[in-house]
């Protein structure tokens, strides 16, 4: 089912409590295994921004596939971490802004043997070029790819955002 956006301002400090509240209540029905959300589903659109490894513009991805996530998505769609760890309650708002990327980044930028647990991917950058103010994330963990436009193709490099930490997204979460 479908979260509408949350009411009040982007950087209103009560909006992640308001989704979380939202997703335990959900949790909180006999028989619900995982309640999680996610800004765009698998295979129902796109939602990308220019990104780039922190100090290499040689690595940068015009349209990288974004998603913003709560704690428990990737439980929730059985989607496993190959390394490094989950989103969790630490990933605040106030805390170290974090990313989990997917094998096909961790591929492309990382040639598949590299380890990009603890280096940095800038947000709204491209090629050098700030588009966007945003911090650089740390990135805490690597998942396995999934599809993300069409079933027929391989999947897209992606970045997961915790939602709590994406205090500028005010659209909703499904």
């Amino acid at each position: 089912f479908w979260i509408p956006p949350v009411q009040g301002s982007k950087s209103d400090p009560n909006r992640a409590a308001r989704q979380t509240a939202l997703l335990d209540r959900l949790q909180s029905i006999p028989g619900m295994r995982n309640a999680a959300a996610i800004n765009v589903l698998p295979l129902d659109g796109q939602n990308n921004f220019p990104c780039q490894r922190e100090n290499h513009p040689e690595q940068s991805i015009g349209g990288m596939e974004i998603r913003i996530v709560t704690p428990g998505y990737f439980e929730a769609v059985s989607m496993p971490v190959v390394r490094g760890r989950r989103f969790d309650s630490t990933d605040s708002a106030l805390a170290t802004p974090t990313v989990i990327i997917n094998e096909a980044l961790a591929r492309v930028w990382w040639n598949g043997d590299g380890n990009p647990i603890g280096d940095r991917i800038a947000l709204g950058v491209f090629k050098g070029q700030r588009y966007i103010d945003e911090k650089t994330r740390e990135v805490v963990g690597i998942v396995a790819d999934s599809k993300t436009l069409r079933i027929t193709e391989t999947a897209r490099p992606t970045i997961f955002i915790p939602v709590a930490q994406a205090g500028w997204y005010s659209g909703g979460m499904s």
